[in-house]
């Protein structure tokens, strides 16, 4: 399978969670992919770092994701209340948990 096969799997998986989403949503995780890091992985809790890239509009050097798998619950970092536009990400979903999800997807198929 080549990598843009792979990667189309994988984007088809993520708009299925993530059904109400733009195509450049979807192309934002794909440019975030290569910043994501898992940090602490375990049944209950995972913990992501996302590098903060300025040419999407970040602000900050990084971004902690936290995703709680049996509650499907996540959380990112860009949503603390001290941040630009944070109830905004926080309803809308940011694409720093957009692109966790698309890198679980991923290494989940390898």
């Amino acid at each position: 399978m080549s990598l843009n096969t792979g990667l189309n799997i994988a984007l088809n998986k993520l708009k299925r969670l993530f059904p109400n989403k733009g195509e450049s949503w979807f192309r934002r995780c794909v440019l975030r992919l290569e910043d994501v890091r898992p940090i602490y992985i375990s049944d209950s809790i995972e913990q992501w770092v996302v590098r903060g890239n300025p040419k999407l509009g970040d602000k900050y050097r990084f971004y902690i994701v936290t995703i709680y798998p049996k509650k499907d619950k996540h959380i990112c970092s860009c949503y603390e209340p001290d941040r630009k536009y944070s109830r905004y990400r926080f309803k809308k979903v940011c694409t720093h948990v957009g692109a966790v999800y698309l890198y679980k997807i991923i290494k989940k198929s390898v």
